[in-house]
């Protein structure tokens, strides 16, 4: 924003300055009092692409500072503050593209061009505020012709932190002909990016696709694909319009799109014809599938299965030993960056994971100024940071139940807190006493003698979406796989009340199925099955059938996901054991969506009410012997009719015209369009989460909503 503003207080001959501070743009203005009133009137139009202002400025008549007669940028020293203002790392842009690709340019094949509207920022930033000197560009000191168009105000590169050149910029190591060498050899390239590595190969050769399989030891989970261009991708998906912008935006995530071309199973085995798919994001990237045969190359994160990526040279080197070919660079990256994915969700964009690209600051929340730091969930973590009314989320973490991951997210909370000196309000965790994050929380908490705040789970994710919403209040169904209730339970199946000024409350669930097994009943769905089938007074396994009445290692659980694990398991399409989070619902719901809608029925539940909650029992459902040759759409079919009915319910304990839909199950776009279309037939208005994600990587955004507002949950409850 600083060259925008020193060129439109230049154009109406103001004096003054303009300077980052750790969480605001700070600009003096000293001048004829019409003057600077018609600068601020053109204030917004002058701003540059991807800048936007949040508040208004703030106008005093006089004068607070210095000047030399001339309007300056200025530098300011390290400052305490989360940086809300720190911009997100950003794709190539087209005039950097063009430049690239121009032979007559100096920055022709550079494979670190950026300027203001494009290249890393975030994953770079070392310390407060964003300067170069404070970034890993500090370490490419600026050649002549480089210096000559950062101090230029006429040049597009005046005073862009992150510009660079191939005279002075970061230098591959080996060369971009040694990778394309290996990756036309069915190798695997280990590849630098902007927020960490990358593992690159070609998805038309099995053996590579194999190869790759086998290092990260991920037999089934999907691979993402980095297509050349969105011409290019054309050819193999079927995009819409708002696919094709989350594409093409300078966050550049991975996009679920549905593939038309012939099938590459390896790809995703359990879906074959949806797959992730990204454009280039860097210079890089794209160089590298501009000299590549093909038009596309698997891009997945350089890991093996549960770590964290690689982040530096010396990781790289000791986790992905093994790989045929590294493809590194000297520039620094001071915080790892996932890429983010993002999907069309009832003709709406929504991510699923906040990585690279994201912008971390959430405006609009309207939050009380309490300084919350907020440490998130188990799975899908990300921790997050309220204070002056906004929200800092941080990206994608991961499973902190592995412990390099872990170690890595310690890490990143180490380094935001010490940006922040000021003394925190609470500090946020979840209810679970064993997650990791919550342990850790307890701990940081007697450090900084902060008071701990020990959040539900499910009204986490209900206050994570209502904010988003910007409604005072909503009805929430809240479907995962288990979280730890406020009665000790393992919830999961939730229609909550949720309300900025009134408080919670629980009004309606699921009757709790056994889980014979604990966590490997969650491992091996046909246990969760066998479980269901002698709640229901049904034959079933003798050895479980023991299990569950003698209540040996047998927890009992509300959640949706585990009937959607059961029910997959019914029709024989769960794996014995799966080997990634949500298999089984994924395979359930590619199943329906093959299936002929008009061919489902609604299969019979139980419902009865104590103490003011509503139960569903699903036991009739797996009792039921009606024939049908759409069994899996009609199980998606029964479960949105049982959700609205648990809305009706919901009702009649008060006036709403919204009911949010969240948690991890509702990324089942099926079950997503069925209940939103029961509802708004119905009247209500459906909201799904967009910025903030509505499985578990969203906990940390609704734990900061609780603390900030010191929320309240009425009915029949014990906390922990």
């Amino acid at each position: 924003m600083r060259p925008a503003l020193f060129r439109l207080a230049r154009r109406f001959g103001l004096h003054g300055y303009a300077v980052n501070r750790a969480n605001r743009v700070e600009l003096v203005l000293q001048g004829r009092q019409e003057d600077v009133e018609q600068c601020f009137a053109r204030l917004e139009t002058a701003l540059p692409p991807g800048a936007r202002l949040e508040a208004p400025p703030e106008f005093q008549d006089e004068w607070i500072g210095q000047t030399d007669g001339a309007f300056r940028i200025r530098s300011a020293g390290q400052e305490a503050g989360i940086n809300l203002l720190t911009p997100p790392d950003l794709a190539m842009c087209p005039r950097c593209r063009a430049e690239m690709n121009d032979p007559a340019d100096r920055r022709y094949r550079y494979a670190f061009n950026s300027c203001g509207e494009c290249g890393p920022r975030a994953s770079v930033s070392r310390i407060l505020p964003y300067e170069r000197r404070n970034t890993a560009w500090h370490d490419f000191p600026l050649c002549a012709d480089c210096r000559r168009e950062y101090e230029d105000p006429a040049d597009r590169r005046f005073h862009i932190e992150g510009i660079s050149c191939p005279n002075c910029g970061p230098r591959l190591t080996p060369s971009l002909e040694s990778a394309l060498g290996v990756l036309a050899n069915g190798g695997i390239v280990a590849l630098k990016g902007v927020g960490g590595y990358q593992l690159l190969a070609d998805p038309r050769n099995p053996a590579a696709v194999r190869k790759l399989r086998e290092f990260k030891q991920r037999p089934e989970k999907p691979l993402a694909l980095m297509a050349r261009s969105l011409d290019s991708l054309r050819k193999y998906c079927a995009v819409t319009p708002l696919q094709e912008e989350l594409l093409a935006s300078a966050a550049a995530p991975i996009v679920l799109l549905n593939w038309t071309a012939e099938p590459l199973e390896l790809l995703n085995p359990d879906n074959p014809r949806e797959i992730g798919v990204m454009l280039p994001s860097s210079p890089l990237h794209e160089l590298l599938l501009n000299g590549f045969s093909g038009e596309l190359l698997i891009a997945t994160s350089g890991n093996r299965h549960s770590e964290p990526p690689a982040l530096d040279g010396q990781e790289a080197a000791e986790r992905l030993a093994g790989i045929d070919c590294i493809l590194s660079h000297d520039r620094a990256i001071y915080w790892r960056h996932d890429d983010s994915l993002a999907v069309e969700n009832l003709g709406r964009p929504q991510y699923w994971r906040t990585g690279r690209g994201c912008r971390w600051s959430v405006p609009g929340f309207e939050l009380p100024d309490r300084r919350v730091l907020a440490l998130g969930g188990a799975l899908k973590n990300t921790f997050a940071m309220s204070g002056n009314g906004s929200l800092f989320m941080s990206p994608h973490h991961g499973d902190l139940e592995d412990l390099d991951t872990a170690s890595g997210w310690e890490k990143a909370l180490e380094q935001t807190l010490a940006l922040v000196r000021e003394p925190l309000d609470a500090i946020a965790v979840d209810l679970h006493p064993d997650y990791y994050s919550t342990r850790y929380g307890e701990k940081l908490a007697a450090r900084l003698g902060a008071p701990l705040v020990r959040v539900p789970h499910h009204y986490a994710h209900a206050l994570a979406a209502l904010f988003e919403s910007r409604k005072e209040k909503a009805l929430a169904l809240v479907f995962d796989g288990n979280g730890l209730g406020p009665d000790g339970a393992l919830w999961g199946a939730e229609l909550l009340s949720v309300s900025r000024g009134e408080g919670g409350r629980r009004l309606a669930t699921w009757e709790a199925a056994p889980l014979p097994g604990g966590e490997l009943a969650i491992r091996e769905p046909w246990r969760q099955l066998a479980g269901r089938l002698h709640a229901a007074g049904l034959p079933t396994d003798p050895m479980i059938a023991r299990q569950c009445e003698k209540r040996l290692n047998t927890p009992f659980s509300h959640a949706a996901g585990r009937l959607f694990d059961a029910f997959a398991a019914r029709l024989g399409i769960a794996p014995r054991r799966i080997s990634y989070e949500g298999q089984s619902a994924i395979r359930l719901e590619t199943a329906a969506r093959r299936e002929n809608p008009r061919d489902a029925v609604i299969h019979p539940w139980h419902a009865r009410e104590q103490d003011g909650i509503w139960y569903i029992d699903w036991a009739p459902m797996f009792r039921d012997e009606t024939r049908t040759s759409a069994p899996a759409f009609s199980f998606h079919r029964t479960v949105a009719a049982a959700a609205l009915e648990m809305v009706k319910h919901g009702l009649k304990h008060g006036s709403y015209d919204t009911v949010l839909l969240t948690g991890g199950v509702f990324q089942n776009r099926l079950l997503t369009e069925l209940t939103a279309e029961l509802l708004g037939q119905y009247g209500l208005e459906t909201f799904i989460p967009e910025r903030i994600p509505p499985n578990d990587a969203g906990i940390s955004a609704g734990q900061s909503c609780w603390s900030g507002l010191n929320f309240k949950i009425s009915g029949v409850h014990y906390l922990i």
